[in-house]
């Protein structure tokens, strides 16, 4: 005789409630990695051997292509064990369900994940660029492009400066106006001394921006903050979150800036991870 219903709860009913409770509980890094996944609750046969007569019950959670190609997977992996944990624990109890494990696969759908909400002044200028490059008579297959990958740069141009300015910000109020010798590594103040002796050569270009901080690649931005996270740790859920998202954000930048065409995970991709810093910081960026 059991007392369990042997119920399954509905998969997206227990899907948001376990978000609910991962953000609760502090873990934002993995309840933002996997905001726009699904699950599946898999009951099986089997004795659970923890309670007497609950089935083994596995936990499917269907990620975008977005996250599953790429290093946020390696995050959800480690905290595997965190996820199972607080999903065993939202489970009825009375179910007779028993989770014991979480799968990560790539999910195949195409999901109804909201745009952000691009800067009016910036989706004028798009506006603005594509007339003028029909005005030109370019064929408009590669104007579609353009404008397609307008948007893309904008996100990315906004990312990368939105960083630069946290850093200079939450520096400055540490170290002062010599913020940049305290933070900064013997290499990257190499880097900096050398791409300002190159930029003499041609005085003509404007300077790259208003500290010597806008020399720097923006996958340096990462490694600033790993090495003075004391300074940053208060913002971010880990510095493997805010690291990883800058750096797959900076191996997408390179193809952008060389004009080239990138897939709609990797545009998903580059949207998500600046919600997501966007939503971390933006209090510190006046």
């Amino acid at each position: 005789m059991t007392d369990f219903t042997y119920l399954e709860p509905d998969n997206n009913l227990f899907f948001k409630a376990l978000l609910s409770a991962l953000k609760t509980q502090g873990h934002t890094d993995i309840e933002q990695n996997l905001a726009y996944a699904t699950c599946s609750i898999n009951t099986t046969q089997s004795f659970s051997r923890r309670r007497w007569n609950a089935f083994a019950t596995f936990l499917e959670i269907a990620l975008p292509l977005s996250i599953y190609n790429s290093e946020s997977l390696e995050l959800l992996e480690s905290k595997k064990d965190i996820i199972r944990t607080i999903a065993d624990e939202i489970m009825p109890s009375k179910a007779g369900f028993d989770i014991m494990d979480v799968k990560f696969l790539p999910s195949l759908e195409v999901t109804d994940e909201p745009e952000l909400e691009v800067n009016e002044e910036l989706q004028r200028a798009i506006s603005q660029a594509t007339q003028e490059l029909q005005n030109l008579m370019i064929p408009d297959n590669l104007i579609n492009s353009a404008k397609d990958m307008s948007e893309v740069y904008g996100y990315t141009y906004c990312a990368e400066n939105s960083i630069r300015t946290l850093i200079e910000n939450i520096s400055r109020e540490r170290h002062s106006d010599n913020f940049l010798d305290n933070i900064l590594t013997s290499e990257m103040k190499r880097k900096i001394d050398s791409r300002k002796r190159d930029a003499d050569k041609w005085r003509w270009i404007s300077a790259r921006g208003d500290t010597d901080i806008y020399y720097l690649d923006f996958e340096d931005l990462a490694d600033i903050i790993k090495n003075n996270w004391s300074l940053f740790s208060h913002l971010f859920p880990s510095q493997d979150w805010i690291c990883v998202k800058i750096k797959e954000m900076a191996k997408l930048r390179n193809p952008i800036a060389h004009h080239c065409n990138i897939g709609e995970d990797e545009k998903l991709q580059i949207k998500l991870s600046y919600r997501q810093i966007l939503a971390q910081v933006q209090s510190h960026l006046q």
